[in-house]
């Protein structure tokens, strides 16, 4: 994961912001690109990361949101929100175990990271999670703040 001085000028969603601009016009052109980093996680990612509060949020296939550090990949925080769907209970598809797929997004007015996943019936589910962990706390878990229905 490359990183930049500054990150934190938000990017919320799927590239950055409503207009899908994948865009920071605040930042300097990236240059050369490479890994700084790799860390080990529970699942694939197959969704874009966000950077919110100076924490890089991942999702992954096993249904788990993660808070990292962007400049070190250290694992600050994880949640585990449902429990991902093998492929074999799906009519198609080709991701195994099928968890959050879609990049989540962040709304700044409630302070909560919305992720989900599409399914038939109970498989799909989407949630939102309040990411506000004390520095200070030996309990860095975030909250699922709600469970919403897939029809929401």
């Amino acid at each position: 994961m490359a990183t930049t001085a500054g990150c934190d000028n938000g990017w919320w969603t799927y590239h950055r912001d409503p207009a899908r601009s994948g865009v920071n016009a605040e930042l300097a052109a990236a240059g050369r690109v490479g890994a700084s980093w790799t860390t080990n996680l529970d699942g694939a990612v197959y969704a874009q990361p966000l950077v919110v509060g100076g924490t890089l949020i991942a999702a992954t296939e096993n249904d788990s949101l993660y808070g990292l550090d962007p400049g070190t990949g250290a694992v600050r925080w994880r949640t585990h929100v449902a429990s991902p769907v093998s492929r074999s209970a799906l009519p198609c598809g080709n991701i195994d175990p099928l968890g959050i797929t879609g990049t989540p997004a962040y709304d700044p007015a409630s302070k909560l990271v919305f992720a989900g996943r599409r399914g038939l019936g109970a498989q799909a589910f989407a949630r939102a999670v309040d990411t506000r962990a004390s520095p200070s706390s030996t309990d860095r878990q975030p909250r699922a703040a709600r469970s919403i229905n897939a029809s929401e």
